[in-house]
């Protein structure tokens, strides 16, 4: 049971804490300094113990002797014209016996009609209506009619590899393992902003997938392409609905069933990213505060020796490293501010002074912690990416080069900043919107 808190003080002490670590950064660098070589120490250790001790661990198994039952589904509602697409990819899925493709969707898709291999589940239109998650009160109503052993749900509006089911189905032969992850890719790769979140797609699922599956803590089956035993997805009561990252709620309640995710790193679905600012900051937005949520909803997960590695460590520390990132960011906009005016000011007081217009001196602004902390930013990120985009199949051409160094040097303050707002937002109370 979780200790007994309210949302607002659970998130009070957050704020809090952000603020204390803030506080004691100011008044020395020496603390970053600290902490950021612990955090880099970690990472490269944790690199090295997962390629020796663990290389296998993403890698494809071998395909049960006996093939289970697995229903393939989708959804659509709104006339919804582009899972025409995800549904001619879901057709050509390779697997040994027959499937069927299901459409979970309101009537409205007339399109539906003329394709072949496909069956639609026409659930009634008010489980459509406007509500906190409207996607999880779909596949829940729909998933009813479905008996197969195992189900593969796949987004309208991502498109699967023919080879990924097959690949993934061996994970459920393993013991504990009740859902499997593909590796997911934008598709959509034209513009700044999107190139930008194809290196960050490729980072996160080239090798952070494989390090939560060493340490059996993945906790979300990614909702826009996942394989699950569907008996334990009935057992655990399907999603919730009142949660905006369904997927991660649900991934929580599987390790606290005592079940297993696993990810297959040559399973691929092609998605669709935000192609604007504003879109981007809406997901991720939404995202954090779903993700926040959760924690607090399952903050009986936190410490608790009951759920191993992932209760004991892998969350408190991804909770910290991301409060402290907060702080950080503050830290280093008080100081660099602080320390910028006080340069203006000392150039524009000597040129009134004395008529001396002064060569700026940049050193006087830039701190020592702070090449530090970039120098080896740099070196742990060089490594991840190494090993990440060989997994994804990322080719970082000459077209990637300036939305690599954005990313380096600014998306991931983007990240922190949404961060923030969300836990502001969760304090206050503000109404979280799809």
């Amino acid at each position: 049971m979780a200790f007994k808190l309210s949302k607002r003080m659970f998130f009070f002490i957050i704020f809090l804490f952000i603020f204390i670590f803030y506080y004691i950064s100011i008044k020395g660098s020496f603390v970053i300094f600290l902490i950021m070589s612990f955090i880099f120490l970690y990472l490269i250790v944790l690199i090295i113990i997962l390629y020796v001790l663990y290389p296998n661990i993403a890698k494809e198994r071998s395909f049960p002797k006996k093939a289970p039952t697995v229903a393939v589904v989708t959804y659509a509602f709104n006339n919804f014209q582009p899972v025409k697409r995800t549904i001619e990819a879901l057709l050509k899925l390779e697997y040994p016996i027959p499937f069927k493709v299901y459409v979970i969707t309101d009537g409205t898709c007339i399109f539906l009609k003329n394709l072949k291999g496909v069956k639609q589940i026409v659930i009634d239109k008010k489980y459509f209506k406007k509500s906190k998650n409207t996607k999880s009160i779909v596949m829940n109503e729909g998933l009813k009619y479905i008996k197969d052993e195992n189900i593969f749900c796949v987004d309208g509006d991502t498109i699967v590899d023919s080879k990924a089911l097959k690949r993934m189905t061996g994970f459920l032969e393993e013991n504990k393992v009740v859902a499997v992850n593909g590796i997911l890719v934008p598709e959509n790769r034209k513009s700044f902003w999107e190139k930008v979140q194809v290196i960050e797609y490729s980072l996160n699922w080239g090798i952070y997938q494989r390090i939560l599956s060493a340490m059996d803590s993945i906790n979300i089956p990614i909702g826009a392409m996942f394989l699950m035993k569907k008996k334990v997805f009935d057992q655990l009561g399907g999603y919730s609905t009142n949660n905006f990252v369904e997927d991660k709620e649900l991934g929580y309640r599987i390790i606290k069933a005592g079940y297993k995710i696993r990810c297959c790193e040559v399973a691929y679905g092609f998605t669709e990213t935000p192609k604007t600012l504003k879109g981007w900051y809406k997901q991720r937005k939404r995202w954090s505060r779903g993700e926040l949520a959760t924690i607090y909803e399952h903050r009986d997960v936190l410490f608790n020796f009951k759920y191993s590695v992932f209760g004991m460590f892998v969350l408190p520390f991804t909770f910290f490293v991301q409060t402290i990132g907060v702080a950080f960011i503050f830290t280093y906009i008080f100081i660099y501010l602080r320390r910028f005016f006080i340069f203006i000011y000392f150039l524009i007081s000597e040129f009134f002074k004395n008529s001396i217009l002064l060569y700026p001196n940049f050193s006087s602004i830039v701190l020592p912690s702070t090449i530090y902390v970039i120098f080896l930013s740099l070196i742990i990120f060089l490594i991840y990416a190494l090993f990440a985009f060989k997994i994804t199949r990322f080719n970082l051409n000459y077209r990637y080069i300036l939305p690599f160094v954005f990313f380096i040097f600014i998306y991931t303050y983007l990240l922190i900043s949404v961060y923030l707002i969300s836990i502001i937002q969760e304090l206050l109370g503000f109404e979280n919107k799809w």
